[in-house]
């Protein structure tokens, strides 16, 4: 029991030299988990664009345009498919470190880092998991010792404009591919153009405040912890 006498309570001083030397730097994991997921939304605007391309009659007026489109559809969509999973894998990294990171100190945590990790890969608990995991993440790393997350939580306020672009751009995938497959070929592809092009402007509002977030929780723990010797 306290004695009243000794004042008001002030929690003690976190062990910042101590956190830093078992800190795992996030600056070059969120760069290339930046780079990624901007890749992700170039590629599918992209893929857009060459569809409006080939929809337009364009490749009527030469010979090999139309060859070439197919050329140019089919590379971009292998990329895509191949820099999806580095993509998912590398944002799941990055949250990991992340959460490891707060680990280290006396903040309580609802989320283990593998519960980060998991929260991305389990269908149907993605739906919901990544949300409340990134929540976490944002408003822990903003805290001082003993603070209840009062500060500048700019990076909160994203956190639902990012889950809700990024929900409904996947959304709008599956109805996509849904409509084109109820509709005849014709119809189909103009109906799925409209959906993926809706999509993609989801997805690129979704990445442009997932982005802000990132780097906002990087520079939170970064400029208290990090060590400024590169080591990750």
């Amino acid at each position: 029991t306290r004695n009243p006498m000794e004042g008001p309570f002030e929690p003690p001083a976190e062990n910042t030299a101590a956190v830093s030397s078992a800190y795992r730097s996030l600056e070059g994991w969120m760069r290339i988990n930046v780079f990624l997921q901007i890749n992700l939304v170039v590629t599918s605007v992209l893929l857009i664009v060459v569809e409006c391309l080939a929809l337009s009659g364009v490749p009527e007026g030469g010979g090999g345009v139309g060859a070439a489109l197919n050329t140019v559809y089919g590379l971009l969509s292998l990329w895509l498919l191949g820099t999806s999973v580095p993509a998912l894998v590398v944002l799941a990294v990055w949250q990991y470190r992340a959460a490891s990171n707060l680990r280290l100190t006396d903040r309580p945590l609802v989320y283990t880092p593998g519960s980060h990790v998991l929260a991305w890969f389990v269908p149907v608990v993605n739906l919901v998991l990544p949300y409340w995991t990134m929540g976490e993440l944002v408003r822990k790393s903003h805290e001082g010792p003993g603070q209840a997350g009062t500060g500048d939580l700019g990076e909160e306020a994203r956190l639902p404009m990012w889950w809700m672009f990024y929900v409904g751009s996947m959304v709008i995938d599956v109805l996509a591919t849904l409509d084109f497959v109820t509709q005849d070929a014709a119809t189909g592809m103009l109906s799925q153009l409209a959906l993926e092009s809706l999509s993609a402007v989801l997805l690129a509002v979704g990445t442009w405040h997932y982005v802000a977030i990132v780097r906002g929780v990087t520079a939170d723990q970064e400029g208290r912890w990090g060590r400024g010797d590169g080591v990750v």
